[in-house]
C-alpha cells in the first residue's frame, strides 16, 4: 500500500511512500524505504491514514491472538525460507536475517543503498560481520570454561593459495610425518547445515562438562541465551557459504594429549574462511 507523512522529517518527504509491510501489535509500525534507501520501521502515527491507497495488496499473516503483519506475497512466511533450515524474520537484526531481507527485496525490483549493496554481495564484507559475532560467541565460552578444559573457537579468512596460514593443512602435515601414530580425517561436506550444528553442539557440550559457572546451564533462561549464540553463528555461516557458493571441507585431529581440534573450511577459488574449534586438555 502508499502513504503520505503528515510532515516532513528526517529521511521522510511530505510525498506518497510505499509500505512495505506492516506490524500491528500493542502499536503499529510501517516498514518503509526512506529517501537513503535504507529499509526502517516507524511508528504509523507519523503518517496520515486518510492518504492510504492500494491497501488490499497486503495480506495479513497471524502470529498470535494480539499480533499480526500485512506483508506482500514475496515476504510472506512460506517466503521467508532459507533452504530447508533456515527460517527468517522481517525485523531480526543478526546478519543471516539482514542480508536473506534485503537479497529478497532486491530480487523483488527494490534498489538498495551501497552499503546494503555490500552486505547482500561482498564477501569480504560479510566475513567481517561473522567475524566479529563468532568471536564474540568463543570469548563467551572461554570465560565461562574452567580454564583447564577450554573450548577454543575462532576464524579467518585467507587467500586461497596461502599454504602458510593454511592451518587445516599445517596439521595434516605434521600428522603425517614418520613415527607420527595419531587420528585425523577429512571429509567432503555434505549436509553442510548439520556438520555445523555438529561441531558447535561439540564445542557447547564441553564447555557444559568443564565450567566455572554451572548456574548458566543449569539456568533454562541463560543456557537459551548461550545456545542462541550458538544457533546464530550456525544459520550465519550456512548463509555465507550458501550465497557465495563455497565448497565445504571437514577436518578432525585428535592430539597426543587427548585435545581435540576440528576445521571446518570454506572456499572458493580465491579465498578460504576457516573455522578452529579445539577442546583442549591440559
Amino acid at each position: 500500500m502508499k502513504i503520505k507523512p503528515k510532515i516532513e522529517f528526517e529521511f521522510l518527504q511530505e510525498k506518497e511512500y510505499e509500505v512495505i509491510a506492516v506490524n500491528s501489535s500493542a502499536m503499529e509500525f510501517y516498514l518503509v524505504q526512506n529517501d537513503k534507501k535504507g529499509f526502517e520501521w516507524y511508528e504509523s502515527r507519523f503518517f496520515d491514514k486518510r492518504t492510504i491507497i492500494d491497501q488490499a495488496k497486503l495480506f495479513r499473516e497471524e502470529l498470535n491472538e494480539y499480533h499480526y503483519y500485512l506483508v506482500p506475497e514475496f515476504l510472506n512466511a512460506s517466503n521467508r525460507q532459507f533452504g530447508e533450515s533456515i527460517s527468517w524474520s522481517l525485523q531480526g537484526s543478526e546478519f543471516y536475517n539482514q542480508v536473506l531481507f534485503l537479497n529478497k527485496m532486491e530480487a523483488n525490483g527494490f534498489e538498495l543503498s551501497e552499503i546494503d549493496k555490500m552486505l547482500v554481495h561482498n564477501q569480504d564484507y560479510q566475513y567481517s560481520i561473522i567475524k566479529e559475532q563468532i568471536n564474540g560467541l568463543g570469548k563467551t565460552l572461554t570465560l565461562l570454561s574452567d580454564g583447564y578444559f577450554p573450548s577454543l573457537i575462532s576464524i579467518k579468512n585467507i587467500n586461497a593459495n596461502n599454504q602458510v596460514n593454511d592451518e587445516p593443512n599445517t596439521f595434516k602435515m605434521s600428522f603425517e610425518k614418520p613415527g607420527v601414530n595419531l587420528y585425523f580425517s577429512i571429509e567432503e561436506s555434505t549436509n553442510f547445515n548439520k556438520e555445523l550444528n555438529e561441531v558447535f553442539e561439540w564445542s557447547y557440550n564441553w564447555v557444559k562438562g568443564f565450567n566455572i559457572c554451572q548456574k548458566i546451564f543449569d539456568d533454562s533462561f541463560w543456557n537459551n541465551q548461550l545456545i542462541n549464540m550458538i544457533h546464530e553463528s550456525v544459520k550465519n555461516l550456512y548463509v555465507y557459504s550458501k550465497l557465495n557458493g563455497l565448497q565445504s571441507k571437514l577436518y578432525h585431529f585428535k592430539q597426543g594429549d587427548g585435545s581435540e581440534v576440528k576445521f571446518v573450511e570454506m572456499q572458493s577459488n580465491e579465498k578460504k574462511t576457516i573455522l578452529k574449534i579445539q577442546n583442549v586438555v591440559h
